[in-house]
């Protein structure tokens, strides 16, 4: 199981000291290299010998989503589609398979979005699904699929807002692995404000150790998203402070309630 692509940081149009915001995660899978995974991901028998066009909702006919519509784009290789939460309850992270061909030459790949830090109001654009509405989104098609028609889309996997889920345990699992990851990143630099903070003196020294701290983790246990991205919010505010801009104290209350905000909606969507 292979996500190829994680939670992409954008630039603010906001305010100078904002710099760099948090969107979405966006999981893309391409790791099937024949039907059998799949057979076995809906419920199908691997013996049956049926074409990747036979496949019937049923087997996932209890994750509450729909594909409403979807159109192919060839040149950029992506699939649109509109998606419907067709159940109850919010759906805050989804999964998809994507089918692209029939046998023997069926390529076989999936997309996913994880919405809980939108739903949580942490950042804008997302696409949690409330009972009844819809998304549009476009989707890479699988490695290899090019002229390879029809492209079939089928639901997986949907997690609440309550962090239930419905569908496949083990795309359910890779998403909560990824909440935890954020969850252990915001609490690190959450303890690196909080002692920077306990010191007593607020000033541009403090967000220097700050700053370093982030780097030291970094070096330590490799890049991931919530650091590096915070070491650019961070380090456009230390050049704030530096130019008069924006005093440290305020600065520093900033990023912890930041931190205490990602932290409380790391931890309520998680299953710890």
């Amino acid at each position: 199981m292979q996500a190829i692509r994680d939670m992409e940081p954008t630039r603010s149009g906001g305010l100078p000291s904002e710099g760099v915001m948090f969107t979405e995660l966006a999981l893309v899978i391409n790791i099937f290299s024949s039907p059998t995974d799949l057979w076995e991901r809906v419920g199908q028998s691997t013996t049956t010998g049926q074409a990747a066009t036979s496949i019937q909702p049923t087997p996932l006919a209890a994750v509450p989503l729909s594909i409403l519509s979807s159109q192919i784009d060839g040149r950029q290789q992506t699939v649109t589609f509109t998606l419907q939460n067709t159940g109850t309850k919010t759906i805050t992270a989804w999964e998809v398979a994507i089918v692209a061909g029939t046998e023997p030459d069926a390529r076989y790949g999936g997309y996913g979005v994880d919405s809980f830090r939108s739903f949580a109001g942490l950042s804008q654009g997302g696409s949690a699904l409330v009972p009844g509405s819809t998304a549009v989104v476009t989707a890479p098609l699988p490695s290899r699929s090019n002229a390879l028609n029809p492209v079939v889309i089928l639901p997986r996997v949907a997690i609440f807002a309550d962090t239930s889920f419905i569908g496949d345990d083990r795309f359910a699992q890779l998403i909560f692995d990824g909440r935890a990851a954020q969850l252990a990143a915001w609490r690190d630099i959450l303890h690196l404000l909080e002692g920077a903070r306990n010191k007593g003196i607020v000033d541009s020294t403090s967000l220097e150790s700050i700053l370093a701290g982030v780097n030291a983790t970094i070096l330590r246990d490799g890049p991931d998203i919530v650091h590096q991205t915070f070491r650019a919010n961070l380090s456009q505010a230390l050049s704030n402070v530096r130019t008069g801009k924006e005093p440290a104290a305020s600065a520093l209350t900033r990023f912890l309630d930041e931190a205490r905000q990602n932290v409380a909606a790391a931890a309520a969507h998680s299953r710890q």
